[in-house]
């Protein structure tokens, strides 16, 4: 086992494609260094194994990122994949990301809580909702927290997709002219702004954004408003197809640039 120590990161490399002698392909790198609980090297009903397979199926090589998201860590990534974050993504590391993608880099940011990635939604111009968004249509399980969407817009990532299933969703708002809804509720869905778990007097009814999907600088970025889709317990049922999706459109993306940094880093799945 190697070690590599640049900044304040740790990053460890095991056996791979590439030390086996294969070609290696993009790097899409999972963060695991902000409180995720979910994990893409685990294979419990809730971890992220299933996507990190997808990921690979599309031709990338699946690294996991434990340190601080710096230059150095991002340095020969081509994805970024942050995933149910509990701890604050610090305003520095919110800087390194907007290069890296910037730069030609790709970022999926799936939400479990808003608050750790507050600033980096901020930075790319989208909000989330107070409460978590309630469905009248395509309701699974007959819990309204639960449903699946067939509204979208056109993107490499929803086009031909049939569905798109969510298991507690933030809603997000979009105030990024480079930037689009691409899969919305349908028009009767309501926040639940105070928590009660009914709708009451006031709080918003209509179409609410489940996934934004932009582009800054060479790069791009997409935001699903719920962490849950890719976990194994909700993959093969219900969003498969949209993982797969998503790890082709991902895996199109060059490695990002950092000078500053010349050591890749991350453990190999």
């Amino acid at each position: 086992m190697l070690k590599f120590m640049p900044s304040l990161a740790v990053l460890v490399t095991l056996l791979g494609p590439a030390a086996r002698g294969a070609a290696a392909g993009p790097v899409a790198l999972f963060d695991e260094g902000h409180g995720q609980r979910f994990l893409a090297g685990r294979s419990g009903e809730l971890d992220l194994s299933g996507l990190a397979a997808e990921f690979r199926e599309a031709g990338m090589e699946v690294r996991i990122g434990r340190g601080r998201l710096d230059p150095a860590a991002l340095h020969g990534v081509a994805v970024l994949v942050v995933s149910g974050a509990f701890a604050p993504i610090a305003p520095e590391e919110v800087e390194t990301i907007r290069a890296f993608v910037g730069s030609g880099g790709k970022l999926a940011l799936m939400l479990h809580i808003g608050q750790p990635a507050q600033s980096l939604l901020e930075r790319i111009g989208i909000q989330y909702s107070r409460g978590p968004i309630h469905e009248t249509a395509g309701v699974i399980g007959g819990r309204d927290l639960d449903f699946a969407s067939t509204r979208f817009s056109p993107h490499d990532i929803t086009r031909g997709l049939r569905s798109l299933s969510v298991f507690g969703c933030w809603a997000l708002k979009n105030f990024n002219p480079e930037a689009a809804e691409i899969a919305r509720t349908g028009k009767n869905a309501w926040l639940d702004s105070d928590g009660n778990g009914r709708l009451s007097p006031g709080e918003p009814v209509g179409e609410h954004a489940l996934v934004v999907a932009g582009t800054l600088g060479d790069g791009a970025y997409v935001v699903f408003g719920d962490d849950a889709i890719f976990q194994n317990r909700f993959l093969g049922e219900y969003n498969r197809d949209l993982a797969r999706r998503l790890a082709r459109w991902l895996a199109g993306a060059p490695a990002g640039k950092s000078p500053s940094a010349p050591r890749p880093g991350g453990i190999k799945l």
